[in-house]
């Protein structure tokens, strides 16, 4: 860490395929990805990342703390949700144009741990084999790699079958600010979750897996479930987590059927065995902007859930005000306000 480039690559680029339904191409997907580069070649072989002035660019760290903004044109086709490499983030959607949304989204980079090891492939089990087969291989290091994309439904699977075997370690780390589009299924719980009319929200960390759709909603409680290493690269320190979940409040209101009125939530970080994990977590609405901002930091890894849930205080009973008349004598007449407003003795409502 402690990168302190003044160049950036930066690219968005969205994902494209021609429907036959309509006859014509439509972008389904989105990538946006900020990349701190250098034209020093780093200490270990890496690919460039673009060219800079005819030279290779490699990919560097971020400097601490950096905060990265971008703003882009997205078509209106793409909707739904985000899953990002980011914390911190502030996220602004407006529409640009009859087929085009402007995107303004600023955040902080992330430090996500990484797991690697060195195996010769005829020491390979069977399911090293299946995964090396199923997950493509890329030249790294004058040998080949493969591995689980951290959005995979399999990467937690991959990441439990290592753990032990790099001593739930960290081989390095690396700083990272990227988004991508993610839209979710009928398994996201609710058809709140599944519009992909409208950017939803972006649910950001730093954890080396995580899962690739929206957040899901079981029980009253928005779910999602991130895997770690517990231990950084020294073996001693503990990886610390982020979450972060911005969520549309139209959007919130719909889950759970709120009014208007503010809304409040807790969030948990609940570890394999049920007990929870010390987090620091943050909870803000902003009226002004229609958005709910959720974080929690500095929760240690193996394979937690975080599960949010939202509340909201019930708006006071409304007061009536009923008359009532005398029983024998009608002249008689009284006013009554109250909750649940009743005539006096020897009065009935009038």
């Amino acid at each position: 860490m402690g990168g302190k480039t003044s160049l950036f690559s930066v690219a968005v680029k969205p994902t494209q395929h021609f429907d036959y339904k309509v006859g014509k191409f439509v972008v389904t997907d989105l990538d946006a990805q900020v990349v701190p580069i250098s034209t020093t070649k780093p200490g270990v072989a890496n690919s460039c990342v673009t060219y800079f002035n005819n030279a290779c660019a490699y990919p560097t760290d971020f400097a601490p703390e950096t905060t990265v903004g971008i703003k882009f044109r997205m078509s209106k086709q793409v909707g739904g949700w985000f899953s990002g490499r980011m914390k911190a983030p502030n996220i602004a959607v407006s529409s640009y144009s009859e087929t085009l949304n402007l995107i303004d989204v600023s955040a902080e980079a992330v430090v996500v741990p990484a797991l690697a090891m060195v195996r010769k492939k005829s020491d390979f089990s069977s399911k090293e084999m299946m995964w090396w087969n199923n997950h493509g291989r890329f030249q790294r290091n004058g040998g080949e790699a493969t591995g689980a994309n951290t959005w995979q439904p399999d990467v937690f699977e991959f990441i439990e079958y290592f753990r032990p075997l790099v001593k739930d370690t960290s081989a390095g780390e690396h700083s990272v600010w990227s988004m991508a589009s993610r839209q979710s299924g009928s398994s996201a719980g609710s058809d709140c979750l599944t519009d992909t009319s409208k950017v939803l929200g972006i649910v950001s960390t730093n954890a080396l897996g995580y899962a690739g759709g929206s957040p899901t909603f079981d029980a009253g409680s928005l779910e999602y479930k991130v895997a770690g290493l517990h231990y950084a690269p020294d073996g001693k320190t503990l990886n610390e987590g982020t979450y972060d979940l911005i969520i549309r409040s139209d959007v919130a209101r719909c889950l759970y059927g709120f009014t208007k009125a503010p809304i409040s939530a807790t969030i948990k970080v609940v570890g394999e065995g049920g007990e929870n994990k010390v987090a620091t977590v943050m909870v803000n609405e902003d009226s002004k902007t229609g958005w709910i901002k959720m974080a929690a930091y500095g929760f240690n890894f193996s394979s937690p859930t975080i599960q949010v849930k939202l509340t909201q205080a019930k708006a006071p009973a409304k007061k009536i005000t009923i008359t009532c008349v005398g029983i024998k004598n009608k002249k008689l007449t009284k006013k009554v306000t109250a909750v649940a407003a009743k005539c006096p003795t020897g009065y009935k409502k009038k």
